[in-house]
C-alpha cells in the first residue's frame, strides 16, 4: 500500500461518515475484510472480524449509557481486546482516556481524578478494586471489556476539534498531563507518520508502542503484538520477540528493547525485516554502532507525545558520529511538516509578539530550547491551565510548543539535542547539557553508564561501574578524558522512565 493511498482526508472515505477518526480503520475493514489486522500470541483477528467486534462493543457501551463526548477510563492490557475497546469508544463519539499498562496505581488514581470519567473499562479484578478506591468508586459505570450487544450501524459524526482520545504524559513536576488529542490531531499525526514510515502493501509490523497500532489499523497493515511485559523489561525473553520478528517486515520499538535484541539477533532469520524504527528516548552514537551491526536498516525518530515525529536520522549516519567530538545527540533533518525554532533558555512562560518572536531565534550551533509548530503538534492539555500556559503559545495565529529539550541546529539544518532544559547547568557562562558528557563518560572502559548534573551547587557525576572496577580507576579515566566535576556518586543502576526504560530520570538523582 503506498503512502499516497493511505493519506485519505476526512472528505473522501468511500461513503463512510467523514467526521470520525475511527473511519480510517473502518475504511480499511471495508476494503480488505479478510486481511489479518492483529496477531497476538497465536491468536489472530481480521479487519472484518475486528470491525464486527468494534461495532458490537460499541452497542454495549451505548446500551450501558455511554454517549457522545463522555469520557471513559480504559485500563486493559495491550491486546486485541484493547484496540476493540478503544475503537468502539471513539466510534460512538465518546472519549477513551487511555493509560499505559506500566501505569502505577498512584498514576491511575491521579488520572481518574483529573479526567472525571463516566465509565471505567477494566478486567474484573480492577472493577472489584474500584469499589475500595474513592477515585474509581465515583465513576458511575463499571464496564466489562468482553461484553457485546446489538451492534451500531455507523459511527457518530464529530467535529475536527472534538476530543477523540486523551492520553497521559508525565510533566516536569511528576504529575500527569492529559494530552487532548482531537479527531483532526490524530488524522494529522497519522498523515505525518505515514510520510515518515512509508508503509507498503502487505507490510507486517511488530510494535511495542500502542499508539502505532492505531496508525497501522488506519493504514491497513497487519500488526504483531509481541509477548512483552512493559512493567518488567528485565524479564524479557529476547527469543519470544525474535521468533515473532521473523514473520515481520517492519519493527517499531523503544531503543531499550532494540538494544536487548541486538546480542541475540544473529541467531534468527530476519531477512524479511526491511525497516526498523526506534525513538522515544535518546540514541547515542555508541548505541547506534551496536544497533547498526544487527539492524542496519534502522531509522531513529525524535518526537514526543505532543509532536510525533519532529525529525529522523538513519542509524548509519548516527553511528558515523561515534569518533566525532560529542556536542550533542544528532537527531537528523526535520520532518517536512514541522517548523522549528531554537530560542534562549528561560524558565518563564513565553508570550512574544511577532517582532519579538523573530528576534528570539538563536544562531547556528548555539544551545537553546527546541520549539516546534505544525499540523501534528498537540494544541492543548485537558484541565491543566498551568501546563498550557507554560508550554503553548501563539504567534500570528500559529501555535508553538515548548518541547522542554535543549539543542541546536548546525549549518546544514541537522538538529542536535543536548539534554532536558530543566537540567542544564552553566560552565564558563555557557549552557552545558547532559548528552554530550554522557557520550564521553559512556565510552570510558570502566563505566557501564553515567550522567552529570548540578546537585546542590556541585557538578556531580552519577555512574555505574563495570564489575570489578576500582574507584581510583574510574577517577583516573575521567581525569584523562578532561571531564571536570566536583564529586562522584556510585550507583547500582541509573533510574529509568517506566514507559521506554531508556530515559534517565534525572529528577530522582537530585531528590
Amino acid at each position: 500500500m503506498s503512502s499516497s493511498e493511505d493519506l485519505t482526508g476526512f472528505q473522501n472515505l468511500s461513503g463512510l461518515n467523514p467526521k470520525n477518526i475511527a473511519d480510517l480503520f473502518l475504511q480499511q475493514a471495508h476494503k480488505q475484510p479478510e486481511v489479518a489486522a492483529i496477531l497476538e500470541k497465536g491468536d489472530e483477528i481480521s479487519y472484518g472480524e475486528l470491525r464486527a467486534e468494534v461495532f458490537a462493543y460499541a452497542g454495549y457501551l451505548r446500551e450501558k449509557g455511554i454517549g457522545k463526548r463522555d469520557r471513559v477510563l480504559v485500563f486493559v492490557p495491550v491486546s486485541i481486546q484493547l484496540y476493540k475497546v478503544v475503537l468502539a469508544i471513539i466510534a460512538i463519539g465518546a472519549v477513551p482516556v487511555f493509560l499505559d499498562q506500566w501505569s502505577s496505581l498512584k498514576r491511575l488514581k491521579q488520572s481518574a481524578e483529573l479526567a472525571d470519567c463516566k465509565g471505567l473499562v477494566a478486567g474484573w479484578k480492577l472493577r472489584l478494586l474500584a469499589f475500595f478506591i474513592p477515585e474509581f468508586r465515583k465513576i458511575p459505570l463499571k464496564l466489562n471489556p468482553t461484553k457485546k450487544a446489538r451492534p451500531i450501524t455507523q459511527t457518530e459524526e464529530m467535529g475536527p476539534e472534538d476530543a477523540a482520545l486523551i492520553t497521559f504524559t508525565t510533566g516536569s513536576s511528576g504529575s500527569p498531563k492529559a494530552a487532548w488529542r482531537t479527531h483532526d490531531f490524530l488524522f494529522q499525526q497519522h498523515q505525518a507518520l505515514m510520510k515518515e514510515l512509508k508503509p507498503k502493501q502487505g507490510d507486517v509490523n511488530m510494535t511495542t508502542l500502542p499508539v502505532f497500532v492505531f496508525s497501522n489499523l488506519a493504514a491497513g497493515l497487519t500488526t504483531i503484538l509481541p509477548e512483552f511485559n512493559p512493567r518488567k523489561p528485565e524479564k524479557l525473553n529476547p527469543s519470544w520477540i525474535l521468533e515473532d520478528l521473523e514473520k515481520a517486515s517492519t519493527l517499531i520499538c523503544s531503543p531499550d528493547l532494540l538494544m536487548r535484541l541486538v546480542p541475540h539477533a544473529e541467531h534468527y532469520n530476519l531477512a524479511g525485516l526491511t525497516e526498523v524504527f526506534t525513538g522515544g528516548a535518546p540514541v547515542s552514537p555508541q548505541m547506534a554502532v551496536a544497533i547498526q551491526k544487527r539492524f542496519p536498516q534502522t531509522i531513529v525518530a525524535y518526537g514526543s507525545t505532543e509532536a510525533e515525529p519532529i525529525s529522523s536520522i538513519s542509524i548509519k549516519e548516527l553511528a558515523g558520529y561515534y569518533d566525532s567530538e560529542p556536542k550533542g545527540i544528532p537527531v537528523g533533518k526535520l520532518h517536512e511538516d514541522i517548523q522549528l525554532k531554537i530560542i534562549p533558555v528561560t524558565d518563564k512562560p513565553i508570550a512574544p509578539n511577532a517582532d519579538e518572536w523573530l528576534s528570539l531565534g538563536l544562531p547556528e550551533k548555539e544551545i537553546g530550547e527546541v520549539m516546534v509548530a505544525g499540523p501534528h503538534v498537540l494544541k492543548k492539555y485537558y484541565q491543566n491551565p498551568e501546563a498550557q500556559s507554560r508550554q503553548k503559545f501563539e504567534v500570528n495565529g500559529q501555535l508553538w510548543h515548548r518541547t522542554g529539550d535543549s539543542g541546536f541546529l548546525d549549518e546544514s539544518g541537522n538538529l542536535f539535542l543536548t539534554g532536558p532544559v530543566k537540567y542544564l547547568f552553566k560552565r564558563d557562562d555557557l549552557w552545558v547539557g547532559q548528552f554530550p558528557i554522557e557520550i564521553q563518560l559512556n565510552k570510558l572502559p570502566s563505566i557501564q553508564e553515567a550522567t552529570i548534573l548540578n546537585k546542590n551547587g556541585e557538578i556531580t557525576i552519577f555512574l555505574v561501574k563495570k564489575k570489578g572496577v576500582l574507584d581510583n580507576a574510574v577517577k583516573e579515566e575521567i581525569s584523562n578524558a578532561e571531564i571536570s566535576y566536583d564529586r562522584i556518586e556510585y550507583l547500582d543502576a541509573l533510574p529509568k522512565d517506566p514507559r521506554h526504560h531508556s530515559k534517565i530520570e534525572y529528577g530522582k538523582l537530585l531528590s
